[in-house]
């Protein structure tokens, strides 16, 4: 069932890419090049679309917030989906975040369970890891506020691939700008070559490889001195997503 609804998915991209008169993508500059039907729409007007950033939402950095400041540790924070059952390229949350509470790092999850089941498992988690909080769900106005009190954000998949696929090397997820508007510093897996790129050249924060992963607490004690750096340049990166909306407005228009 699922291969049926996948296979009419990529069908329905490719009739829509195929007619449409311009295309609006988030990945890479050359994602597009990836398609078996390139050669169809190279010449179609394309915008690699940057702004996720909602102005109204944004905010400004308030140390007095951070329940680090309260108890000493660090705190991280990940809203969005999860996989929870293993498979070939996944290994499962249940797995994964061991890796972190084990070093006596926080983590604070925000979803919304797919099965009642990953729901009990969450609030057990949550009862008998002191280390492990699952929040809840939040929609993105409250979210965005209520991430603030921590102090990254993290995009570690727990995908586990023999060489990067192309998911892997186009990925942006829209998790990422949530964090930038709550003026929180990215964590992110290094596989995803795209979304590491980004927060390297902005300087928004830093990667790390899944082998390191168990040295997670050592890297951010060792970037301690980096973190005003990184909000400083997100601040300057929010300002630019938002000077750039007239060019998407533009490229609608025109």
């Amino acid at each position: 069932k699922d291969m049926i609804s996948f296979k009419y998915a990529l069908s329905a991209e490719k009739y829509s890419l195929i007619n449409c008169d311009k295309i609006i993508h988030k990945g890479t500059e050359n994602e597009l090049s990836f398609l078996p039907f390139y050669d169809k729409i190279k010449n179609k007007p394309n915008y690699l679309f940057r702004e996720f950033i909602n102005k109204d939402l944004i905010q400004d950095y308030n140390p007095d917030v951070k329940l680090s400041k309260k108890d000493g540790e660090i705190h991280l924070v990940y809203p969005g989906g999860m996989y929870p059952l293993k498979n070939k390229f996944i290994e499962p949350f249940w797995e994964f975040y061991p890796i972190l509470t084990s070093q006596k790092i926080h983590i604070h999850i925000y979803t919304k369970p797919n099965t009642n089941l990953i729901k009990e498992k969450l609030y057990y988690l949550d009862k008998t890891d002191s280390y492990f909080h699952y929040e809840g769900f939040a929609n993105p106005n409250e979210l965005i506020k209520e991430i603030t009190k921590y102090d990254y954000g993290i995009m570690l998949h727990n995908f586990r691939f023999d060489k990067p696929t192309i998911w892997f090397i186009t990925a942006v997820a829209n998790k990422q700008y949530d964090y930038l508007s709550a003026c929180l510093p990215l964590i992110v897996d290094s596989g995803v070559s795209n979304v590491k790129k980004i927060v390297e050249e902005e300087n928004i924060g830093f990667s790390i490889s899944y082998e390191n992963m168990k040295n997670l607490k050592k890297e951010i004690f060792r970037r301690k001195e980096n973190y005003h750096s990184y909000l400083k340049n997100i601040v300057r990166y929010r300002n630019q997503i938002l000077m750039n909306e007239s060019n998407f407005v533009e490229f609608i228009n025109y």
